[in-house]
C-alpha cells in the first residue's frame, strides 16, 4: 500500500483514444502491487459530484506520489488532459521536479515550453504494455523504500504549529515562463475554437509558434478583423504584445500589452491585461486572469467586433 499521505502511487493521465493501452498498464501496475488512480475505477466515487476540483486534486499534488502523463496529438489537443497536466506541473515545481513520470505515444514531439527537454520520459511501446508496468512498479518500490514522500514545505509547516506564511511568489515563479505558458494556452483554445464562427459566415483561422498566436477572421475571403498576441521587445520587453485590428493588423502596431504577475490569493501564477483598443475592456482595475480567463477576453474581443460590425 501507498504510506498515509498518498492515497495511490500513481494518477494516470490520458486522451481518451489511448485508453487501451494505458488500461493495460493499470492493470499490470495493480497486478504487481501499485495503487492507481484510473477514472473507470473511481466511478461511483466521482458520481455527482463536480469533477474538475476532484480531479486537480489528485493530479496537483494531494492524493498520489506520481502522475503518469500518456502524451499524445490527442493529449496536447485536449482541455481536460491539459488542464491535469497543469495541475501536475505546478505541483511539480512546489516539490522541486520528480513528481512527473512522463510517458510519450507514437512519435509525438512535445513542445518545450510543455515539457522541459532536459526531463527524461519513456517511450511507449504499443505491444508491450508490461514493461510499462514493470518500470513503473519499479520506481514505486524504489520510492517506497527510501520513504520518499516530497511534500510542499508550506503545508509541513502549517501541520505543524499552523503558522501564517509570507503570501509572496515563490522563488519557482518565473514572469517569462507565465507569459510563455499564457501564450501556448491561448492558442491551444483558439485552435480549439476555429470553426466556431463558420455557421455564423465568417471563417477564423489561426496561426501559432513558440512567440506568436495570430488569429484572422474572414468573411467570403475577405480579412474582417485579426488578432495577434506575441512575446515582446524593446520598450515592450518583459511582456506579451496585443494588437487588434481591422481588416488587419498593420506593422508591429500594438494597442494592449499583458504582464505576468502572482495571484497571492490564490497562490498561482496569473496575467493583467490592459487593452488599450478604441473597443477594449480598458482593465483600469488591473484584474487577475488565469490563462483561459485571458483567452475567454480576446474571444469576446472578437466576437463584440463581429455583432458591432454587423
Amino acid at each position: 500500500m501507498a504510506e498515509a499521505d498518498h492515497e495511490f502511487d500513481i494518477a494516470v493521465s490520458f486522451s481518451g483514444r489511448q485508453r487501451d493501452y494505458v488500461e493495460k498498464v493499470v492493470r499490470g501496475c495493480q497486478a504487481r502491487g501499485v495503487t492507481v488512480f484510473y477514472d473507470q475505477d473511481e466511478t461511483v466515487r466521482l458520481w455527482g459530484t463536480d469533477v474538475i476540483p476532484q480531479l486537480r486534486r489528485v493530479y496537483g499534488g494531494v492524493a498520489a506520489r506520481y502522475v503518469v502523463p500518456f502524451l499524445s496529438r490527442e493529449y496536447l489537443d485536449g482541455p481536460y488532459p491539459m488542464d491535469e497536466f497543469s495541475a501536475a506541473m505546478r505541483a511539480d515545481v512546489e516539490r522541486g521536479g520528480g513528481y512527473i513520470l512522463p510517458v510519450l505515444m507514437d512519435d509525438v514531439v512535445v513542445p518545450p515550453e510543455v515539457l522541459n527537454p532536459a526531463v527524461v520520459y519513456i517511450r511507449a511501446d504499443p505491444q508491450r504494455p508490461d514493461l510499462l508496468s514493470e518500470v513503473i512498479a519499479e520506481k514505486v518500490g524504489a520510492a517506497r523504500s527510501r520513504h520518499q514522500e516530497p511534500r510542499d514545505v508550506s503545508q509541513v509547516v502549517e501541520d505543524a504549529v499552523e503558522v501564517r506564511l509570507p503570501r509572496i511568489a515563490p522563488n519557482s515563479f518565473s514572469a517569462q515562463a507565465t507569459l510563455d505558458a499564457a501564450l501556448s494556452r491561448v492558442g491551444e483554445l483558439f485552435a480549439q475554437k476555429i470553426g466556431a464562427l463558420d455557421g455564423f459566415g465568417f471563417h477564423c483561422s489561426v496561426r501559432r509558434s513558440e512567440t506568436a498566436v495570430k488569429v484572422l477572421v474572414e468573411e467570403r475571403g475577405r480579412p474582417v478583423c485579426e488578432l495577434v498576441l506575441r512575446d515582446g521587445g524593446g520598450s515592450w520587453s518583459g511582456r506579451l504584445v496585443l494588437s487588434f485590428a481591422w481588416p488587419r493588423v498593420s506593422g508591429d502596431a500594438a494597442n494592449g500589452f499583458v504582464s505576468a504577475t502572482w495571484d497571492a490569493n490564490a497562490s498561482q501564477a496569473k496575467v493583467e491585461l490592459n487593452d488599450l483598443t478604441l473597443f477594449g475592456m480598458g482593465n483600469p482595475s488591473k484584474t487577475l486572469l488565469t490563462y483561459d480567463e485571458l483567452f475567454v477576453l480576446l474571444w469576446e474581443k472578437i466576437v463584440s467586433f463581429i455583432e458591432r460590425r454587423v
